[in-house]
């Protein structure tokens, strides 16, 4: 694998096992997606005048969701189910801080 490869599916340097990660963006997200990386390993699965569907694969799980979580509510991560939970929990914590 060429290092090109194997860094656009890296994420903030963490490591771990390839997820195929599948989120719903929402046209505000969509802008701020616009201004973000550039993501070589982004696929769009589905379009509507509301929202996409896109594929994402990243090593770990780790630096994905610090990524997804700048989007704050204008993403909602589908698959894999242990991110939507890491997610939730993290969501859940940020709440009781305020």
């Amino acid at each position: 694998m060429r290092v090109r490869e194997i860094s656009a599916n890296t994420w903030y340097a963490h490591e771990g096992d390839l997820l195929y990660v599948k989120i719903k963006i929402n046209n505000d997200g969509r802008k701020l997606l616009s201004s973000r990386r550039d993501l070589v390993n982004l696929k769009n699965l589905e379009s509507s005048d509301d929202y996409d569907i896109l594929q994402i694969t990243s090593y770990g799980i780790e630096g994905i969701q610090a990524w997804l979580m700048g989007f704050g509510d204008k993403v909602e991560v589908l698959k894999p189910q242990s991110l939507r939970e890491e997610m939730l929990v993290t969501a859940k914590n940020m709440y009781d801080f305020y």
